[in-house]
């Protein structure tokens, strides 16, 4: 069983961030601990109570390398304030032997407003040590600091993935990529081989939902360190995701707009059970 430490915020009665990445990764097999970066009542288009934990993570991020503890793979997702990057820099190598990053930090083709340029050269800095990463367009382009198209080209992603990886990150998953006719959208993968790009579809649904990209990487990440490959990994999350996102929109929660992965967890953990056994 692998060991994982997640980094992610807690937006409390809402299914995004940790409150999805926990289920899924322990649903997987993976041993799983949290070390929350922000505490919120929940995710931000409510416009949550908040409370960020900048002295406290690293004080924790302190202890768990005291006790010793060490980790197969570390998760990271939103960073409060960039200092705990830092943090994270300084401490992740000593903890984890590779680390999965969602830098979350944009959509839309900007910059979220509570993060400025040094924020983006920190995440730059945090790209360099990982095993895969997870931006969507918009962060992508912050990190590459190229031109943001929504609706890139094959040349496009190419150049993007071919920057990221000048990084020294090992592996790229560009998420949010639409096929041609933008009936589909998925992910675009690249590794160091510099092989040609691969695309991964699942149906378009113009409807949003919260949490797909929480999801997506959860599912990517669970199947990885469950010893599937990375083309495997990503026609199961792809899969997974039109057949979860399908069944959301036909059932919906007490919250709009939110994803119903529960009744798939089940699901997920066999196929990740599969993949670790080699069945």
């Amino acid at each position: 069983m692998s060991r994982l430490l997640l980094i992610n915020d807690i937006p409390g009665a809402s299914k995004v961030a940790a409150n999805t990445n926990l289920p899924v990764l322990t649903t997987m097999g993976l041993e799983t601990a949290l070390l929350p970066t922000m505490i919120l009542s929940s995710h931000m288009g409510y416009q949550p109570v908040i409370q960020a934990l900048t002295d406290s993570f690293a004080l924790s991020l302190n202890h768990i390398k005291k006790l010793n503890f060490h980790y197969e793979a570390m998760f990271t997702g939103y960073f409060a304030q960039e200092n705990q990057i830092d943090t994270v820099l300084s401490k992740h190598q000593d903890l984890a032997d590779r680390l999965y990053l969602d830098p979350i930090m944009g959509d839309g083709g900007h910059l979220y407003t509570s993060f400025d340029y040094n924020f983006v050269q920190k995440m730059r800095k945090l790209v360099g040590q990982a095993q895969m990463i997870f931006p969507n367009l918009t962060e992508a382009s912050l990190l590459t600091q190229q031109a943001f198209k929504a609706r890139p080209s094959e040349s496009d992603l190419l150049s993007l993935s071919d920057a990221l990886l000048d990084l020294g990150c090992q592996q790229v998953v560009i998420t949010g990529v639409l096929n041609q006719n933008h009936s589909q959208i998925g992910f675009y993968y690249r590794d160091q081989t510099r092989a040609r790009g691969k695309y991964y579809f699942h149906n378009y649904y113009p409807q949003p939902l919260y949490g797909t990209g929480d999801l997506a990487a959860s599912l990517i990440t669970g199947f990885s360190e469950n010893q599937y490959g990375p083309d495997q990994a990503l026609r199961l999350t792809s899969r997974l995701m039109d057949t979860i996102i399908n069944y959301s929109l036909s059932h919906p929660g007490q919250q709009a707009n939110t994803l119903a992965f529960e009744p798939f967890l089940v699901q997920m953990g066999q196929l990740a059970k599969e993949g670790h056994y080699g069945s």
